[in-house]
Protein backbone atom coordinates (compact mmCIF):
# COMPACT_ATOMS: atom_id res chain seq x y z
CA UNK A 1 0.00 0.00 0.00
CA UNK A 2 1.23 3.50 -0.81
CA UNK A 3 1.75 6.05 1.93
CA UNK A 4 -0.58 9.04 2.26
CA UNK A 5 2.24 11.24 0.97
CA UNK A 6 2.40 9.29 -2.29
CA UNK A 7 -1.37 9.27 -2.67
CA UNK A 8 -1.79 12.98 -2.13
CA UNK A 9 -1.80 15.84 -4.56
CA UNK A 10 -1.80 19.52 -3.68
CA UNK A 11 -4.18 21.88 -5.43
CA UNK A 12 -5.75 25.29 -5.16
CA UNK A 13 -9.46 25.08 -4.35
CA UNK A 14 -11.18 28.48 -4.38
CA UNK A 15 -7.89 30.02 -3.31
CA UNK A 16 -7.41 27.60 -0.40
CA UNK A 17 -4.60 25.14 0.13
CA UNK A 18 -5.92 21.61 -0.21
CA UNK A 19 -4.66 18.16 -0.91
CA UNK A 20 -6.42 14.99 -1.95
CA UNK A 21 -5.85 11.74 -0.08
CA UNK A 22 -7.67 8.60 -1.22
CA UNK A 23 -9.94 10.71 -3.46
CA UNK A 24 -11.08 12.86 -0.53
CA UNK A 25 -10.38 16.59 -0.35
CA UNK A 26 -8.36 17.60 2.72
CA UNK A 27 -8.18 21.23 3.87
CA UNK A 28 -5.46 22.60 6.12
CA UNK A 29 -6.86 24.69 8.97
CA UNK A 30 -5.55 26.54 12.00
CA UNK A 31 -7.30 27.41 15.28
CA UNK A 32 -6.44 30.14 17.76
CA UNK A 33 -6.91 29.51 21.47
CA UNK A 34 -6.68 33.17 22.46
CA UNK A 35 -5.82 34.13 26.04
CA UNK A 36 -6.17 37.45 27.76
CA UNK A 37 -4.81 37.11 31.28
CA UNK A 38 -6.74 34.15 32.76
CA UNK A 39 -9.53 34.09 30.15
CA UNK A 40 -9.82 32.56 26.71
CA UNK A 41 -12.09 33.64 23.87
CA UNK A 42 -14.92 31.32 22.87
CA UNK A 43 -17.14 32.03 19.87
CA UNK A 44 -20.50 30.35 19.27
CA UNK A 45 -21.23 28.81 15.91
CA UNK A 46 -24.43 29.84 14.19
CA UNK A 47 -26.99 27.04 14.83
CA UNK A 48 -28.44 27.62 11.34
CA UNK A 49 -25.23 26.42 9.71
CA UNK A 50 -25.02 22.70 8.94
CA UNK A 51 -21.65 22.15 10.62
CA UNK A 52 -21.25 21.70 14.41
CA UNK A 53 -24.46 23.68 14.96
CA UNK A 54 -24.43 25.89 18.03
CA UNK A 55 -21.18 24.59 19.49
CA UNK A 56 -18.72 26.95 21.08
CA UNK A 57 -15.24 27.00 19.57
CA UNK A 58 -12.37 29.40 18.89
CA UNK A 59 -11.60 31.56 15.85
CA UNK A 60 -10.22 29.45 13.04
CA UNK A 61 -9.89 29.09 9.33
CA UNK A 62 -8.34 27.45 6.34
CA UNK A 63 -4.98 28.35 4.90
CA UNK A 64 -5.19 30.11 1.54
CA UNK A 65 -2.79 29.19 -1.23
CA UNK A 66 0.51 30.98 -0.73
CA UNK A 67 -0.09 31.84 2.95
CA UNK A 68 2.01 30.73 5.88
CA UNK A 69 0.12 29.28 8.83
CA UNK A 70 0.97 32.36 10.94
CA UNK A 71 -0.40 34.76 8.32
CA UNK A 72 -3.52 32.61 7.84
CA UNK A 73 -4.24 32.37 11.57
CA UNK A 74 -3.81 36.10 12.17
CA UNK A 75 -6.00 36.89 9.13
CA UNK A 76 -8.78 34.56 10.26
CA UNK A 77 -8.79 35.94 13.82
CA UNK A 78 -8.90 39.50 12.48
CA UNK A 79 -11.76 38.57 10.09
CA UNK A 80 -13.80 36.58 12.62
CA UNK A 81 -13.19 38.48 15.87
CA UNK A 82 -11.69 41.82 14.89
CA UNK A 83 -8.66 41.46 17.16
CA UNK A 84 -4.92 41.19 16.70
CA UNK A 85 -2.96 38.33 18.26
CA UNK A 86 0.55 37.16 19.02
CA UNK A 87 1.00 33.45 18.30
CA UNK A 88 2.81 31.87 21.26
CA UNK A 89 3.03 28.10 20.73
CA UNK A 90 1.49 25.09 19.02
CA UNK A 91 -0.83 23.16 21.35
CA UNK A 92 -2.01 20.15 19.37
CA UNK A 93 -2.77 18.59 15.99
CA UNK A 94 -6.27 17.42 15.11
CA UNK A 95 -8.28 15.85 12.30
CA UNK A 96 -11.97 16.04 11.51
CA UNK A 97 -13.27 13.58 8.93
CA UNK A 98 -16.60 14.41 7.32
CA UNK A 99 -18.42 12.59 4.52
CA UNK A 100 -17.36 15.04 1.78
CA UNK A 101 -14.01 16.32 3.02
CA UNK A 102 -11.56 16.32 5.91
CA UNK A 103 -9.90 19.04 7.92
CA UNK A 104 -6.36 18.59 9.18
CA UNK A 105 -5.26 21.26 11.56
CA UNK A 106 -3.21 22.64 14.37
CA UNK A 107 -4.29 24.64 17.39
CA UNK A 108 -2.12 27.45 18.71
CA UNK A 109 -2.06 29.28 22.01
CA UNK A 110 -2.23 32.99 21.22
CA UNK A 111 -2.14 36.19 23.23
CA UNK A 112 -4.77 38.81 22.56
CA UNK A 113 -3.70 42.40 22.01
CA UNK A 114 -7.26 43.55 22.75
CA UNK A 115 -10.41 42.24 24.45
CA UNK A 116 -12.74 44.27 22.23
CA UNK A 117 -14.25 41.55 20.02
CA UNK A 118 -16.22 42.50 16.91
CA UNK A 119 -18.12 39.65 15.25
CA UNK A 120 -18.22 41.11 11.77
CA UNK A 121 -18.20 37.92 9.72
CA UNK A 122 -20.39 38.45 6.63
CA UNK A 123 -21.20 34.72 6.53
CA UNK A 124 -22.49 34.90 10.14
CA UNK A 125 -20.44 31.87 11.10
CA UNK A 126 -20.30 33.07 14.73
CA UNK A 127 -23.20 34.68 16.58
CA UNK A 128 -21.87 35.24 20.09
CA UNK A 129 -18.63 35.32 22.08
CA UNK A 130 -17.47 35.01 25.68
CA UNK A 131 -14.22 35.54 27.56
CA UNK A 132 -14.14 32.67 30.10
CA UNK A 133 -11.62 30.79 32.20
CA UNK A 134 -10.41 27.41 30.97
CA UNK A 135 -12.32 25.77 33.84
CA UNK A 136 -15.52 27.50 32.66
CA UNK A 137 -14.83 26.72 28.99
CA UNK A 138 -14.61 23.01 29.74
CA UNK A 139 -18.28 23.15 30.87
CA UNK A 140 -19.41 24.50 27.47
CA UNK A 141 -20.57 22.47 24.47
CA UNK A 142 -17.16 22.41 22.75
CA UNK A 143 -15.64 20.00 20.22
CA UNK A 144 -13.28 17.27 21.47
CA UNK A 145 -10.19 18.75 19.77
CA UNK A 146 -10.75 22.01 21.73
CA UNK A 147 -11.38 20.17 24.98
CA UNK A 148 -8.06 18.33 24.53
CA UNK A 149 -6.24 21.56 23.70
CA UNK A 150 -7.65 23.35 26.76
CA UNK A 151 -6.68 20.42 28.98
CA UNK A 152 -3.11 20.61 27.63
CA UNK A 153 -2.95 24.34 28.44
CA UNK A 154 -4.49 23.81 31.88
CA UNK A 155 -2.05 21.00 32.72
CA UNK A 156 1.09 22.76 31.39
CA UNK A 157 2.25 25.43 33.86
CA UNK A 158 4.31 27.40 31.33
CA UNK A 159 1.23 27.64 29.00
CA UNK A 160 -1.11 28.82 31.74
Amino acid sequence: MLSDEKMSTKTKDAGEYTKTINNKRVYEARKAIIKDNENILLVRLNPELPFLEGEWEVPDGRIHAGETEDVALKREVREEAGIEIIIKEKINDWKLDLPDFSLHGKSFLCESLSTRVVLDDPERQHIDFRWVTIKEALKYNIPNWLRKGLEIIRDTPESS
